[in-house]
């Protein structure tokens, strides 16, 4: 006789209703980033898209059964597993198109998780309960944010011995990436880093290779002031480019040594420098008077992550009117004045959102999430990135 369970038809509809708004979420990322995707790229999206979808068709409407005696427990490990990877698809969702990789690697082992258990595979459902769920990874943002706290703590202390023979503008330079670096460190660990899922933990050993490069200089007492400065600002960059969750920017910014654009900043540069500044300022004053007119509107968790945004944006804007973007090419300009244009839109509609809307909120969060990646490709000072990301001004 053939040995069969069945899953009690409530939990089989909700794993299908989990299967459909992880195909919610994939189309969200899909149409939130439709200009920039190849066609072979929205392809392969909607048919993921359609794949899922139809496993809750199949699972809601026809139920759930294995090929064992399997007790009701293992149906709710099933429900728990969809569960989470809803979380960390609907996360993705509101990402940019550097994200694909994430977004496509996840909805791969959604689908694989809908054929196993369409095949009535217990071990091959198995496989899947105890996997470890791409997306964010908060015990490591505290492990990277600490570290980067420990960065900006040796930039305090080099000011501190050197106060007699640094300038004011050195003191000044000094000043703006200890806070930015500080303020990284809170980043990291509220909202957690996305660096091992698809690369594996090769990036992770970059990573932390440059942080300890970078702390042992920044211990060296005798380190001139030009040196030490650069040091700084190579931990400014490497935690910019952690910030975009691009893993390309994430290990250029890990190599061992990375030789940065030259030469004074021009008038013009310091000029359109100040003015993506300003912008930045503009957004975080925005996000800020958002918060407070709707108080009640939001959690304390959501003004604690609001609170992070609008404090880096601030970061952003000093570093910017102070340190300036130094673009290593003849486009310098064009691009910085294309990334304002961005910045505007940016502005314009979160001037326009009203978070009393549950779907203005979540706009809210995510122009808040762009806009702190804007700032930090443009802090990497990445032309490609920095075109990649912010280049469509038409």
């Amino acid at each position: 006789e053939k040995q069969v369970s069945y899953a009690n038809p409530d939990v089989s509809r909700k794993i299908g209703l989990n299967f459909a708004t992880v195909s919610d979420a994939i189309l969200k990322f899909h149409y939130n980033n439709w200009d920039q995707l190849s066609e072979d790229e929205k392809n392969q999206l909607l048919n993921m898209e359609m794949t899922i979808l139809n496993y809750n068709s199949n699972f809601g409407g026809l139920g759930i059964q294995t090929n064992s005696r399997e007790t009701q427990s293992l149906f709710i490990r099933i429900l728990h597993i969809t569960e989470t990877y809803l979380k960390a698809m609907d996360a993705l969702s509101i990402l940019d198109v550097t994200s694909l990789d994430k977004v496509m690697a996840l909805g791969k082992t959604v689908m694989d998780l809908g054929a196993a258990i369409t095949q009535e595979d217990v071990s091959g459902i198995e496989k899947f309960l105890d996997q470890k769920v791409p997306g964010k990874d908060f015990k490591l943002g505290r492990d990277i944010g600490l570290k980067f706290r420990h960065m900006a703590t040796l930039l305090l202390q080099y000011r501190y011995r050197n106060w007699d023979t640094l300038t004011k503008k050195e003191k000044y330079n000094l000043e703006n990436i200890e806070f930015t670096l500080t303020n990284f460190n809170s980043d990291f660990a509220v909202f957690g880093v996305s660096i091992a899922p698809n690369k594996g933990s090769a990036l992770i050993e970059e990573v932390d290779s440059k942080i300890q490069q970078l702390s042992s200089a920044m211990s060296n007492d005798d380190l001139g002031y030009e040196q030490f400065f650069s040091q700084g600002v190579s931990a400014l960059k490497l935690g910019a480019a952690i910030l975009t969750e691009n893993h390309d920017l994430i290990k250029k910014f890990s190599a061992p040594a990375l030789k940065g654009p030259d030469g004074v900043l021009g008038d013009n540069a310091a000029k359109l420098s100040r003015n993506i500044a300003l912008k930045m300022r503009i957004i975080s004053n925005i996000m800020l008077k958002q918060t407070y007119d709707h108080w009640n509107r939001f959690t304390r968790k959501d003004r604690g992550h609001l609170g992070n945004i609008e404090w880096t944006l601030m970061n952003y804007t000093s570093n910017f009117s102070v340190l300036g973007i130094r673009l290593d090419t003849g486009q310098s300009d064009k691009i910085l004045a294309c990334a304002a244009v961005t910045l505007d839109r940016y502005i314009e509609t979160i001037k326009a959102l009203d978070p009393g809307e549950p779907k203005d909120k979540e706009k809210l969060f995510q122009l808040g999430t762009e806009s702190l990646k804007a700032g930090a490709v443009l802090t990497t000072e990445d032309v490609l990135a920095i075109n990649a990301m912010l280049g469509n001004c038409n």
